[in-house]
């Protein structure tokens, strides 16, 4: 049974909030924390946020504006990880990466306000990661909200356990 997509208001609200909501999770951590997993094995905020800004990167924003920008064309997909590494997105300052991943996000919500309706039915053939698919930028927006979502999640509670353990 196929998923139900968000609406592209409900979208744009979700990609708006996002980088707010790290911000606001993340504010009172030292650069330490940020860099430091809450546990053994799992990632630091700062690693959890350079996949956002890989997957933003990959299969989100700028698929979306080369899906604005062209008709019907290929991407060929990388993973997110991958790219996060090969742009050294984990080596960053968190607070300057965090700028970064906002800015990028104001630009492509900017873009999106400033188009018709019609431009969420444009699509892509997506390539690189099994069979190729055909994905519109409606579709493509819903997945980036709900990852991004689901991982802000987890950095507010990864940022409310650093806190507990360290409350000064």
């Amino acid at each position: 049974m196929a998923r139900v997509l968000m609406t592209t208001a409900e979208i744009l609200d979700v990609l708006e909030r996002n980088p707010v909501h790290i911000a606001v999770a993340t504010r009172s951590l030292s650069p330490e924390l940020l860099t430091a997993p809450a546990a053994p094995g799992e990632w630091s905020l700062n690693e959890i946020l350079a996949h956002l800004r890989g997957y933003a990167d990959t299969r989100g924003d700028r698929r979306i504006m080369t899906m604005i920008s062209e008709d019907s064309p290929t991407i060929r997909t990388m993973h997110p990880n991958k790219w996060a590494a090969q742009e050294a997105f984990p080596d960053c300052d968190f607070r300057e990466s965090l700028d970064a991943f906002t800015g990028q996000r104001g630009d492509l919500i900017d873009l999106l306000r400033r188009q018709p309706e019609s431009v969420w039915t444009r699509t892509a053939t997506i390539t690189g990661a099994g069979a190729p698919r055909v994905k519109s930028v409606h579709e493509t927006g819903d997945a980036l909200a709900r990852h991004e979502r689901a991982h802000v999640r987890h950095i507010a509670k990864v940022a409310e356990a650093l806190q507990r353990k360290h409350p000064d």
